[in-house]
C-alpha cells in the first residue's frame, strides 16, 4: 500500500507538469500565430497606404507642374 501511495504521489507532479508544457506550448502556438497573423495583415495595409501615398505624391506633383505651366502662361501674356 505504501508503494502505491509513493509511486502516485511521484506521478501527479509528472502530470501536472506536462499538462502545464502542453497549456503552455498550446498558448504560445495560439498567440503565436494570431500576432503573425496580425503582422501580416498591417504589413499588407501599410503596402497599401505606401501605394496610395506615391499615387496622390503624383498626382500632386502633376498639378504642381500643371498649376507653374499655367502661371507661366500667364505671365508670358500680361508681359507682352
Amino acid at each position: 500500500m505504501k508503494d502505491r501511495i509513493k509511486r502516485t504521489a511521484i506521478k501527479k507532479p509528472s502530470h501536472r507538469l506536462k499538462r502545464a508544457c502542453i497549456a503552455t506550448v498550446s498558448f504560445t502556438l495560439v498567440f503565436s500565430s494570431l500576432a503573425l497573423a496580425i503582422l501580416l495583415n498591417v504589413s499588407h495595409e501599410n503596402k497599401m497606404l505606401n501605394e496610395r501615398i506615391d499615387n496622390y505624391t503624383v498626382q500632386i506633383d502633376l498639378l504642381e507642374n500643371k498649376n507653374d505651366t499655367d502661371a507661366r502662361k500667364m505671365h508670358d501674356k500680361t508681359s507682352d
